[in-house]
């Protein structure tokens, strides 16, 4: 019968010992990268809250009004200039971007505008020991947005501290905060 003659062919492979190897190269060019620019972005400086902050506000034809508000993280006290001074009772992250400090108010200041457009401020003892609270949201080292809880134009005020816990959360700062009209502070 016929014969017929088959050609050998040869299929040579990468070794084994270097296939491991290879892919390890190419996994680690791929992800170094990667992992190297989510390390960047993850790293954004934020700083602490403690400190005095200013914010001036200006409207064309009124003289610029500065707000003074110093937060002492330490001794656990707020000083809002012609507002209130009281006593910090949680404990947040005071490096989070974001955040709120529930006061008991040791004074509290109404304003009368009965001689508009001067307003002058005193002393109403009646909300001495009630509890507000400041938020805070976009922490840099040298910024922050601040602002009371309001609802309307009107501090939002508890006479128990049970009750200023289960309000004044950070899931509820929307409620309390128009974070739109509230302008950047600036630490001192």
């Amino acid at each position: 019968m016929f014969s017929k003659k088959v050609k050998k062919v040869t299929v040579t492979c990468l070794p084994l010992k270097r296939v491991p190897s290879t892919l390890f190269v190419i996994c680690f060019l791929l992800c170094v990268p990667v992992l190297f620019f989510a390390c960047q972005i993850e790293k954004q400086e934020t700083g602490d809250i403690n400190g005095t902050w200013i914010y001036v506000y200006k409207e064309e034809g009124v003289d610029d009004y500065i707000t003074t508000i110093s937060i002492n993280t330490q001794a656990k006290t707020v000083e809002y200039l012609d507002t209130y001074t009281g006593n910090i009772v949680n404990t947040p992250d005071y490096t989070s971007s974001f955040g709120v400090l529930i006061i008991q108010f040791t004074k509290y200041f109404d304003w009368d505008y009965s001689n508009w457009p001067l307003a002058t401020s005193y002393e109403n003892p009646e909300k001495a020991g009630k509890y507000g609270a400041l938020y805070w949201r976009n922490l840099t080292e040298k910024t922050v947005l601040l602002s009371d809880a309001y609802e309307g134009f009107s501090h939002v005020i508890f006479t128990n501290l049970s009750d200023a816990l289960s309000n004044f959360t950070l899931s509820k700062s929307n409620t309390y905060v128009d974070w739109g009209k509230t302008g950047a502070y600036t630490k001192q």
